[in-house]
């Protein structure tokens, strides 16, 4: 039984590209390049893992082709949402104002 495809985005840029030990070490808080030639804090690589760990994915840096830096992030099938259940925001909108002037919080 196949499941819902999994996203696998890849971010890729054209820089110098890093060293497989500055891969190791780009996803530490602070760290940056000794060869780094522009302004940054060394927290967007720290921040992105963070976010992906939370999810259940995982994100690993690779060469790209060429010269540059090929971000890999897997992550995990959704489960699908049985029937009869509605996301938090499907009916956002849909009810009648609050009138602050009762209290309970509607009109009437």
């Amino acid at each position: 039984m196949r499941g819902p495809p999994v996203p696998k985005p890849h971010v890729v840029d054209q820089s110098p590209g890093m060293s497989d030990a500055d891969r190791e070490r780009a996803f530490d808080r602070f760290w940056r390049s000794s060869d780094s030639h522009h302004d940054g804090t060394g927290l967007g690589l720290p921040i992105v893992r963070h976010l992906v760990d939370a999810s259940g994915g995982t994100i690993t840096l690779h060469p790209a082709p060429g010269t540059g830096l090929d971000a890999r992030i897997h992550l995990r099938p959704v489960a699908p949402i049985p029937r009869g259940w509605r996301s938090a925001g499907e009916d956002f909108g849909s009810r009648a104002p609050l009138d602050h002037r009762t209290p309970t919080g509607r009109g009437g």
